[in-house]
Formats: structure tokens, sequence, C-alpha cells
């Protein structure tokens, strides 16, 4: 079968709608369609598929019990099992979206935390100047905005903190025709400074703790008080 036919259909395998190109495990698209896509190769893909599962809940049986196995293991149909891919591919989508933004506003939460205790050890004005570069250069990527305070409390790597833009006549040339240049005005950190901690001393004060996986009993980092206050806002009942 041609693949602009395989394309006509879409694909019980990852879900892309007629017209769009399969996609893999890695998120990149690809003109070349799964082997499953097409008219007529869906019910034959998933009864066979049916069918093994079958056969292996048989053989957990063991030898002396295919006779029990016979009665009680009961293939599925091809419509059972598109119902259940389709509520699974569903589910597995909507989970990880909800799961992605909590995980998010649960960082962000990390990332003030790690700038209050940052001033604690380094100051306010270059906790608060740390933040305002990490927020310029990185936006909202919060591995990034975290690695700048990383960098900051446990190496000596310069941070520049503040640029100048500047002209000179002199150096309008060829490969620079406007003659203007950058000058690092402020940086982090100053001269003999010596890193507060290390890297391991970092992580262990500032666990990282991915909310999508396992519990948050032994790891709440300390919200600055948001929680009450957003509480606060919503009206009580009277007893």
């Amino acid at each position: 079968m041609k693949t602009s036919e395989r394309l006509r259909h879409s694909c019980p395998q990852c879900n892309a709608k007629p017209g769009d190109p399969c996609v893999y495990y890695n998120g990149s698209p690809t003109a070349r369609p799964h082997k499953v896509r097409g008219p007529g190769q869906l019910d034959a893909h998933l009864a066979a598929e049916a069918k093994r599962k079958a056969e292996r809940e048989k053989q957990s049986y063991g030898p002396l019990f295919q006779e029990i196995a016979e009665r009680e293991v009961k293939t599925e149909s091809v419509e059972e099992l598109k119902l259940k891919k389709r509520f699974e591919a569903a589910h597995g989508a909507e989970n990880k979206g909800l799961l992605d933004k909590a995980n998010s506003g649960l960082e962000w939460i990390r990332l003030r935390w790690i700038k209050r205790e940052t001033a604690k050890i380094l100051g306010d004005d270059v906790a608060d100047k740390l933040w305002a570069q990490a927020i310029r250069v990185y936006e909202t990527k919060e591995a990034y905005i975290e690695g700048v305070f990383i960098k900051a409390l446990t190496t000596t790597d310069e941070i520049v903190l503040r640029q100048e833009l500047r002209f000179d006549p002199s150096r309008v040339r060829q490969y620079n025709p406007d003659g203007r240049y950058l000058v690092v005005t402020e940086s982090w950190p100053p001269s003999g400074f010596v890193p507060p901690l290390s890297r391991a001393e970092y992580q262990e004060r500032f666990p990282k703790f991915d909310h999508r996986y396992g519990t948050s009993e032994t790891f709440e980092p300390d919200d600055g008080g948001l929680f009450d206050r957003l509480m606060a806002t919503f009206p009580r009942r009277a007893a």
C-alpha cells in the first residue's frame, strides 16, 4: 500500500488524524506511516493483539491448569479493544496535561522559596538582582532559572547582571558596521568570593521533587504563606 493511501486513514498506534503524519515516541513527525495504518488493517491488527494477550494469560495458569484457563480466559473482541485503547489514550493525554500544569505551579513555589533562602545567605539585593536577571533571560524555563541560583551559591563563575550598549567610532568596520558593543557593568560574584555551599549541600538543602511521581511526605517547600493568603480570600461559612 502506498504512503498516500495509508495517510487517508487515522492511525490506531499513535492516534494521528487522517492526512497527518504519524508521530513516534520522540515526538518528531515523519511522512512514513505506521504499518497498522490503512483501511481494513486496524481490525486485523487488534484481533491479533487480543489473541496474543489471551494466549499469554492462559500460559500464566501453567501446564496443569490449561482446562481451567480455557474456561476462564476470554478473548477480547475488536470493539472492546478499540474502546479500551481510545479510553487509555484520552485518559493519558488529559491526566498528563493536568499533572504538568500542577507540577509547574509547584516548581514556581519552590523557586520562590530558593530565592528567599538565597536572600538569607547573600542578601536581599543580590537575590533580587539574580532573580530579575534569570527571569529576563530565561522567562518561564524553571530549570534554567534555578541554574542561575545554583551557579551563584556553589561556584565562582561570572553571572552578568547588567550590560551597557556603547558606541565607539573606531570600531566601525566591515564586520561591525554600527560601531556598537556591549560592556558588562555589573556582575556576580565579587572578587575573593567563596561559595557558601557545595553542590551536594545545595541539593540537600533544596531537594528537587517531581510531584508527578511518588509522594510529598518527605519534602514540602516553604510557600511563604501563599496557601494561607489564598484560603483567606474564600468566604467562610457560618457554623
